[in-house]
């Protein structure tokens, strides 16, 4: 007796597999490509940058929905301008949305007007002085959902400086591209400021996907009773082969 001849048990087998297959993680994808060829203290590397923006070109993710949970900063050149260079120490919150911004086209004169309407907290990232950038750091968030077809992906940073650092000496300095074709960025420097300076300079950013999905309680119970049904129908087999 097969599967076929029992239409409930083929349809919850199916849904535990699509469970199964949903649980997969994507590769991460770093924007832009890992040659840098620039470096940049901005946002977490020196107190000059109070918001800080950056847009990432939407092809680039693919054409199916990615989820994002974690962002990956790099330092490959870490004694640029010291031995030990730190993040500055104070709270950063990121967020991310879908913007209608392009590539070396954000509104550097209104930066809230780069903002998707889906625009949220993905994460709040805190530096005690002690964390070092090298060789890189990831900054993990609440998943966030970016659909490349709705346009391109906003990152929009604002910090909270518990200590005033320059641009020179001890300033962590992050990998960055300066070719403004996969993404560009846009900041300014004063508390609660929305209006700034535009850069094709941008922070190589690795995007990192779940790499396990861990199932909520009442998925884990649908898998089982799939399971349980397909073993039953196993057990009348043997019943009736018996």
């Amino acid at each position: 007796m097969t599967l076929r001849q029992y239409p409930r048990a083929r349809h919850v087998g199916r849904v535990a597999i699509l469970v199964m297959c949903a649980a997969t993680a994507l590769e991460a994808q770093t924007i832009p490509g890992d040659n840098f060829g620039s470096q940049n203290s901005g946002p977490f590397g020196a107190s000059v940058i109070a918001r800080y923006q950056q847009v990432y070109r939407a092809d680039l993710f693919g054409r199916n929905p990615v989820q994002i949970a974690g962002l990956t900063f790099f330092n490959s050149v870490t004694t640029l301008f010291s031995e030990d260079p730190r993040l500055t120490r104070g709270t950063y919150r990121l967020f991310l949305s879908t913007t209608g911004a392009g590539i070396n086209a954000l509104n550097a004169g209104n930066l809230n007007a780069n903002l998707g309407a889906d625009h949220r907290l993905f994460a709040t990232f805190t530096v005690d002085g002690v964390r070092s950038s090298a060789p890189n750091f990831t900054i993990a968030g609440s998943t966030f959902t970016f659909n490349p077809l709705a346009g391109n992906l906003l990152l929009d940073v604002m910090a909270d400086f518990a200590e005033s650092r320059a641009q020179g000496p001890g300033a962590a300095f992050l990998d960055a591209n300066v070719q403004g074709i996969d993404a560009s960025s846009a900041l300014c420097t004063t508390a609660g400021c929305t209006s700034g300076v535009q850069s094709n300079t941008a922070l190589i950013t690795r995007f990192e996907t779940p790499a396990t999905v861990v199932p909520e309680p009442s998925t884990y119970a649908l898998v089982a009773g799939g399971l349980a049904v397909l073993a039953g129908v196993a057990r009348s087999r043997a019943r009736r082969r018996g």
